[in-house]
């Protein structure tokens, strides 16, 4: 069995790599429980550049906050994104704020 060393950010991209194809040259977004990061991509050959990230706790990190707060389980970022999936435009009527 063939063992590959591979970056942990860059693992997460080859997830969506597997799913979607090949990426283009992009800037990514990378947003999980432990990480969020800001990333220049020419290709998963390629190191990673990265642009920016949080000092913090991580945006994927919130997710799992809410998660636990509305009884969902821990982690609960994917549940968060599947009930978001299951609810119309409708659903929640969300001010938005304007820039002065």
């Amino acid at each position: 069995m063939p063992f590959y060393g591979v970056n942990h950010l860059g693992g997460h991209l080859a997830a969506d790599v597997y799913e979607h194809g090949p990426l283009p040259e992009c800037v990514a977004l990378l947003v999980s429980g432990g990480h969020t990061h800001l990333l220049h991509v020419r290709s998963l050959a390629e190191p990673i550049v990265e642009l920016g990230s949080t000092v913090d706790d991580a945006a994927g990190e919130a997710y799992d906050k809410v998660a636990r707060l509305l009884g969902l389980g821990y982690p609960g970022g994917r549940v968060l994104d599947d009930l978001a999936r299951t609810c119309g435009r409708e659903a929640a009527e969300i001010p938005c704020s304007r820039a002065a």
